[in-house]
Protein backbone atom coordinates (compact mmCIF):
# COMPACT_ATOMS: atom_id res chain seq x y z
CA UNK A 1 0.00 0.00 0.00
CA UNK A 2 1.27 3.56 -1.09
CA UNK A 3 2.66 5.70 1.92
CA UNK A 4 0.16 8.89 2.27
CA UNK A 5 2.69 11.03 3.10
CA UNK A 6 5.40 11.74 0.40
CA UNK A 7 8.61 13.27 0.73
CA UNK A 8 6.57 15.97 -1.64
CA UNK A 9 2.87 16.33 -2.48
CA UNK A 10 1.65 15.65 -5.63
CA UNK A 11 0.91 19.21 -7.30
CA UNK A 12 -2.50 19.25 -9.06
CA UNK A 13 -2.78 18.54 -12.52
CA UNK A 14 -2.59 21.34 -14.67
CA UNK A 15 -5.45 21.84 -17.13
CA UNK A 16 -5.16 25.11 -18.25
CA UNK A 17 -4.49 25.98 -21.87
CA UNK A 18 -1.73 28.45 -22.54
CA UNK A 19 -2.70 31.73 -24.30
CA UNK A 20 -0.44 30.91 -27.46
CA UNK A 21 -1.71 27.70 -27.81
CA UNK A 22 -5.47 28.59 -27.49
CA UNK A 23 -4.92 31.38 -30.39
CA UNK A 24 -2.76 28.72 -32.34
CA UNK A 25 -5.90 26.31 -32.27
CA UNK A 26 -8.52 28.86 -32.86
CA UNK A 27 -6.31 30.31 -36.23
CA UNK A 28 -5.82 26.62 -37.42
CA UNK A 29 -9.60 25.82 -36.76
CA UNK A 30 -10.54 28.90 -39.27
CA UNK A 31 -7.65 28.03 -41.87
CA UNK A 32 -8.81 26.01 -45.17
CA UNK A 33 -8.19 22.28 -44.57
CA UNK A 34 -6.04 22.49 -47.81
CA UNK A 35 -3.49 25.11 -46.26
CA UNK A 36 -3.14 22.85 -42.92
CA UNK A 37 -2.70 19.59 -45.15
CA UNK A 38 0.32 21.18 -46.84
CA UNK A 39 1.50 23.12 -44.51
CA UNK A 40 2.19 19.74 -42.35
CA UNK A 41 3.64 18.12 -45.01
CA UNK A 42 6.12 20.77 -45.30
CA UNK A 43 6.53 20.67 -42.12
CA UNK A 44 7.60 16.56 -41.86
CA UNK A 45 10.02 18.10 -45.16
CA UNK A 46 11.58 20.65 -43.38
CA UNK A 47 11.96 18.00 -40.07
CA UNK A 48 13.53 15.06 -42.65
CA UNK A 49 16.39 17.86 -43.65
CA UNK A 50 16.76 19.30 -39.97
CA UNK A 51 17.06 16.07 -37.44
CA UNK A 52 13.77 16.99 -35.97
CA UNK A 53 12.46 13.18 -36.10
CA UNK A 54 12.00 11.94 -33.05
CA UNK A 55 10.47 8.46 -33.76
CA UNK A 56 9.35 6.98 -37.47
CA UNK A 57 6.70 9.54 -37.82
CA UNK A 58 6.91 11.44 -35.24
CA UNK A 59 9.13 15.03 -35.64
CA UNK A 60 9.39 17.84 -32.99
CA UNK A 61 8.21 21.46 -33.62
CA UNK A 62 8.96 24.63 -32.78
CA UNK A 63 7.07 26.08 -29.71
CA UNK A 64 6.67 23.13 -28.14
CA UNK A 65 4.87 21.56 -30.08
CA UNK A 66 4.73 17.81 -32.01
CA UNK A 67 3.24 16.35 -35.11
CA UNK A 68 2.30 12.68 -36.18
CA UNK A 69 1.93 11.31 -39.36
CA UNK A 70 0.65 8.09 -39.99
CA UNK A 71 -1.04 6.11 -42.64
CA UNK A 72 -3.47 4.31 -40.20
CA UNK A 73 -6.21 5.35 -38.51
CA UNK A 74 -4.72 5.21 -35.02
CA UNK A 75 -4.17 9.20 -35.35
CA UNK A 76 -7.49 10.43 -35.54
CA UNK A 77 -8.31 7.91 -32.40
CA UNK A 78 -5.63 9.58 -30.53
CA UNK A 79 -6.85 13.06 -31.47
CA UNK A 80 -10.71 12.16 -30.45
CA UNK A 81 -9.01 11.08 -27.39
CA UNK A 82 -7.26 14.03 -26.34
CA UNK A 83 -10.48 15.79 -27.55
CA UNK A 84 -12.59 13.77 -25.46
CA UNK A 85 -9.69 14.16 -22.41
CA UNK A 86 -9.35 17.93 -22.31
CA UNK A 87 -13.31 18.63 -22.81
CA UNK A 88 -14.75 15.61 -20.19
CA UNK A 89 -12.61 15.12 -17.89
CA UNK A 90 -10.23 16.86 -14.93
CA UNK A 91 -7.12 15.56 -13.49
CA UNK A 92 -6.10 13.23 -16.35
CA UNK A 93 -2.07 14.81 -17.30
CA UNK A 94 -1.71 14.38 -21.39
CA UNK A 95 -0.92 16.10 -24.22
CA UNK A 96 -3.00 18.86 -25.56
CA UNK A 97 -3.76 18.53 -28.76
CA UNK A 98 -3.86 21.19 -31.40
CA UNK A 99 -4.90 20.14 -35.01
CA UNK A 100 -5.83 17.03 -36.38
CA UNK A 101 -6.53 16.68 -40.14
CA UNK A 102 -6.55 13.66 -42.75
CA UNK A 103 -5.24 13.92 -46.04
CA UNK A 104 -6.20 12.87 -49.81
CA UNK A 105 -2.64 11.19 -49.97
CA UNK A 106 -2.99 7.23 -50.33
CA UNK A 107 -0.69 5.41 -48.58
CA UNK A 108 0.16 1.80 -49.78
CA UNK A 109 -0.22 -0.48 -46.09
CA UNK A 110 -0.12 -4.75 -47.21
CA UNK A 111 -1.91 -4.20 -50.17
CA UNK A 112 -4.42 -1.81 -49.17
CA UNK A 113 -4.48 2.03 -49.19
CA UNK A 114 -5.18 4.36 -46.51
CA UNK A 115 -5.72 8.04 -46.00
CA UNK A 116 -2.92 9.92 -44.08
CA UNK A 117 -3.38 11.95 -40.76
CA UNK A 118 -1.55 14.49 -39.14
CA UNK A 119 -1.89 15.35 -35.62
CA UNK A 120 -0.52 18.40 -33.65
CA UNK A 121 -0.01 18.24 -30.31
CA UNK A 122 2.24 19.45 -27.31
CA UNK A 123 5.76 17.82 -26.99
CA UNK A 124 6.02 16.52 -23.49
CA UNK A 125 10.04 17.03 -22.50
CA UNK A 126 11.16 15.21 -19.85
CA UNK A 127 12.44 11.37 -19.00
CA UNK A 128 10.65 8.38 -19.78
CA UNK A 129 9.50 5.87 -17.33
CA UNK A 130 11.47 3.35 -19.08
CA UNK A 131 14.34 4.89 -19.28
CA UNK A 132 14.90 5.56 -15.80
CA UNK A 133 13.21 2.40 -14.55
CA UNK A 134 16.74 0.89 -13.55
CA UNK A 135 18.82 0.61 -10.26
CA UNK A 136 18.10 4.10 -9.13
CA UNK A 137 14.27 4.22 -9.49
CA UNK A 138 14.12 4.09 -5.43
CA UNK A 139 11.11 2.55 -3.50
CA UNK A 140 10.24 6.36 -2.74
CA UNK A 141 9.75 6.55 -6.57
CA UNK A 142 8.06 3.66 -7.25
CA UNK A 143 5.23 4.69 -3.82
CA UNK A 144 5.25 8.07 -5.51
CA UNK A 145 4.09 7.10 -8.93
CA UNK A 146 1.41 4.17 -7.86
CA UNK A 147 -0.21 7.48 -5.85
CA UNK A 148 0.36 9.68 -8.82
CA UNK A 149 -0.90 7.04 -11.09
CA UNK A 150 -3.74 5.72 -9.14
CA UNK A 151 -5.25 9.13 -8.48
CA UNK A 152 -5.44 10.08 -12.24
CA UNK A 153 -6.87 6.39 -13.38
CA UNK A 154 -9.24 6.77 -10.16
CA UNK A 155 -10.43 10.26 -11.85
CA UNK A 156 -10.64 8.69 -14.96
CA UNK A 157 -12.72 6.15 -14.27
CA UNK A 158 -15.20 8.13 -11.75
CA UNK A 159 -15.64 10.42 -15.00
CA UNK A 160 -16.25 8.30 -17.67
CA UNK A 161 -17.64 4.92 -15.85
CA UNK A 162 -20.87 3.14 -17.18
CA UNK A 163 -23.09 0.66 -17.22
CA UNK A 164 -24.13 0.05 -20.88
CA UNK A 165 -21.78 2.46 -23.16
CA UNK A 166 -20.95 1.24 -26.47
CA UNK A 167 -17.46 -0.77 -26.38
CA UNK A 168 -15.72 0.96 -29.19
CA UNK A 169 -12.66 3.63 -29.70
CA UNK A 170 -11.99 7.16 -29.07
CA UNK A 171 -13.65 7.83 -32.34
CA UNK A 172 -16.21 5.75 -32.38
CA UNK A 173 -14.82 2.82 -34.43
CA UNK A 174 -14.46 -0.60 -33.84
CA UNK A 175 -11.56 -1.53 -31.18
CA UNK A 176 -7.96 -1.56 -32.68
CA UNK A 177 -5.62 -3.23 -31.33
CA UNK A 178 -2.90 -4.77 -33.17
CA UNK A 179 -0.64 -6.35 -30.24
CA UNK A 180 -3.54 -8.14 -28.31
CA UNK A 181 -6.98 -7.84 -30.69
CA UNK A 182 -5.49 -7.73 -33.49
CA UNK A 183 -8.01 -9.56 -35.89
CA UNK A 184 -11.01 -7.63 -34.27
CA UNK A 185 -9.96 -4.80 -36.18
CA UNK A 186 -9.72 -6.89 -39.19
CA UNK A 187 -12.73 -8.72 -39.16
CA UNK A 188 -14.51 -5.57 -38.09
CA UNK A 189 -16.26 -6.65 -35.01
CA UNK A 190 -18.71 -4.82 -33.55
CA UNK A 191 -18.55 -6.03 -29.63
CA UNK A 192 -21.43 -5.21 -27.77
CA UNK A 193 -20.54 -5.71 -24.48
CA UNK A 194 -18.07 -6.83 -21.93
CA UNK A 195 -18.53 -10.82 -22.54
CA UNK A 196 -17.85 -10.22 -26.19
CA UNK A 197 -15.19 -8.36 -25.32
CA UNK A 198 -13.39 -10.88 -22.98
CA UNK A 199 -14.82 -13.81 -25.18
CA UNK A 200 -12.59 -12.16 -27.96
CA UNK A 201 -9.59 -11.28 -25.45
CA UNK A 202 -9.94 -15.22 -23.91
CA UNK A 203 -10.85 -17.61 -27.46
CA UNK A 204 -10.66 -21.58 -27.00
CA UNK A 205 -11.85 -21.97 -23.73
CA UNK A 206 -14.08 -24.94 -25.32
CA UNK A 207 -11.32 -27.07 -27.02
CA UNK A 208 -10.77 -30.32 -24.89
CA UNK A 209 -7.46 -29.03 -23.78
CA UNK A 210 -9.07 -26.17 -21.53
CA UNK A 211 -12.82 -27.16 -20.77
CA UNK A 212 -11.80 -28.95 -17.94
CA UNK A 213 -8.36 -26.91 -17.00
CA UNK A 214 -8.67 -23.10 -17.52
CA UNK A 215 -12.22 -23.07 -18.45
CA UNK A 216 -13.70 -22.93 -15.16
CA UNK A 217 -11.74 -20.01 -14.05
CA UNK A 218 -11.95 -17.84 -16.99
CA UNK A 219 -15.52 -18.05 -18.23
CA UNK A 220 -17.11 -16.67 -14.30
CA UNK A 221 -14.92 -13.40 -15.31
CA UNK A 222 -16.08 -13.56 -19.04
CA UNK A 223 -19.86 -13.94 -17.90
CA UNK A 224 -19.32 -10.88 -14.85
CA UNK A 225 -21.18 -7.80 -15.78
CA UNK A 226 -18.41 -4.85 -15.31
CA UNK A 227 -18.64 -1.19 -16.69
CA UNK A 228 -17.34 0.03 -19.62
CA UNK A 229 -15.11 3.13 -18.99
CA UNK A 230 -12.43 4.97 -21.13
CA UNK A 231 -9.47 3.65 -21.12
CA UNK A 232 -5.90 4.65 -22.18
CA UNK A 233 -5.36 0.91 -23.46
CA UNK A 234 -1.50 1.06 -23.35
CA UNK A 235 -0.04 1.86 -19.88
CA UNK A 236 2.82 0.92 -20.03
CA UNK A 237 6.38 2.43 -18.83
CA UNK A 238 7.13 3.92 -22.05
CA UNK A 239 3.93 6.05 -22.40
CA UNK A 240 4.41 7.39 -19.34
CA UNK A 241 6.63 10.74 -19.28
CA UNK A 242 8.09 12.43 -15.98
CA UNK A 243 7.95 16.31 -17.32
CA UNK A 244 10.81 18.68 -16.70
CA UNK A 245 12.75 15.02 -16.03
CA UNK A 246 12.76 12.87 -13.04
CA UNK A 247 14.42 15.01 -10.29
CA UNK A 248 11.57 17.74 -11.20
CA UNK A 249 9.21 14.91 -10.65
CA UNK A 250 10.29 13.52 -7.36
CA UNK A 251 10.40 17.37 -6.28
CA UNK A 252 6.77 17.81 -6.46
CA UNK A 253 7.02 20.02 -9.92
CA UNK A 254 5.37 17.84 -12.18
CA UNK A 255 2.91 15.29 -12.69
CA UNK A 256 3.47 11.81 -15.01
CA UNK A 257 2.21 12.38 -18.08
CA UNK A 258 0.39 9.90 -19.98
CA UNK A 259 0.76 9.71 -23.50
CA UNK A 260 0.05 7.96 -26.83
CA UNK A 261 -3.35 7.55 -26.59
CA UNK A 262 -3.63 5.53 -30.08
CA UNK A 263 -5.43 2.91 -28.71
CA UNK A 264 -7.93 4.77 -26.63
CA UNK A 265 -11.56 4.25 -26.13
CA UNK A 266 -14.27 2.85 -24.27
CA UNK A 267 -13.75 -1.06 -23.18
CA UNK A 268 -14.23 -3.34 -20.08
CA UNK A 269 -12.65 -1.47 -16.55
CA UNK A 270 -9.87 -4.08 -16.23
CA UNK A 271 -8.59 -3.50 -20.09
CA UNK A 272 -6.09 -0.53 -18.58
CA UNK A 273 -4.90 -3.45 -16.27
CA UNK A 274 -4.70 -6.50 -18.36
CA UNK A 275 -3.06 -4.37 -21.51
CA UNK A 276 -0.42 -3.21 -18.48
CA UNK A 277 1.19 -6.19 -18.64
CA UNK A 278 1.55 -7.28 -21.85
CA UNK A 279 5.02 -7.40 -21.94
CA UNK A 280 6.75 -8.28 -18.45
CA UNK A 281 10.41 -8.47 -18.71
CA UNK A 282 12.28 -11.26 -16.03
CA UNK A 283 10.12 -13.52 -13.53
CA UNK A 284 11.19 -10.90 -10.77
CA UNK A 285 9.95 -7.78 -12.89
CA UNK A 286 9.13 -4.89 -10.31
CA UNK A 287 5.89 -3.66 -13.01
CA UNK A 288 3.83 -6.87 -12.02
CA UNK A 289 3.10 -6.23 -8.77
CA UNK A 290 3.36 -2.66 -9.66
CA UNK A 291 0.26 -3.06 -11.59
CA UNK A 292 -1.72 -4.72 -9.29
CA UNK A 293 -1.18 -2.28 -6.52
CA UNK A 294 -1.99 0.89 -9.29
CA UNK A 295 -5.63 -1.05 -10.20
CA UNK A 296 -6.72 -2.55 -7.00
CA UNK A 297 -9.78 -5.10 -7.04
CA UNK A 298 -8.27 -6.84 -10.80
CA UNK A 299 -6.03 -9.32 -9.37
CA UNK A 300 -8.54 -12.17 -10.90
CA UNK A 301 -8.44 -10.82 -14.30
CA UNK A 302 -4.49 -10.12 -14.04
CA UNK A 303 -4.55 -13.53 -12.83
CA UNK A 304 -6.77 -15.00 -15.71
CA UNK A 305 -4.78 -13.30 -18.52
CA UNK A 306 -1.87 -15.05 -17.11
CA UNK A 307 -3.10 -18.11 -16.99
CA UNK A 308 -4.78 -18.25 -20.73
CA UNK A 309 -1.15 -17.13 -21.74
CA UNK A 310 0.61 -20.12 -20.46
CA UNK A 311 -1.79 -23.03 -20.81
CA UNK A 312 -4.64 -22.39 -23.57
CA UNK A 313 -2.57 -23.26 -26.07
CA UNK A 314 -3.78 -19.93 -28.38
CA UNK A 315 -1.05 -17.71 -29.98
CA UNK A 316 -1.70 -14.40 -29.60
CA UNK A 317 -1.37 -13.23 -33.55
Amino acid sequence: MVSQSLDHPLPPVSTRRPFHLAFLSAALRITPTAIRRWAYSQLISIGERRGWRIHPGIYRLPFGLVVKRSPFDVQRVEAAALHFLESDTRDVSHPLLIDAVSTDERVAVRDETRRTTYTIMTFISGDTACDVMDDSFTPNDWARLEMDLRKQLDALRLHTSQQSHEICNAAGGIVYDPARLSWVAEEQLRLATAKEFFSQLWPGLSIPRNRDTIRPVIQPLIDKPIPISFCHADLVPRNLIFPGGLDAWRAGRSRVCIIDWEYAGWMPEPWDAIKSILILGEEDDPWLPFVKRVFPGYDEYLEAEMLWRSKSGMMII
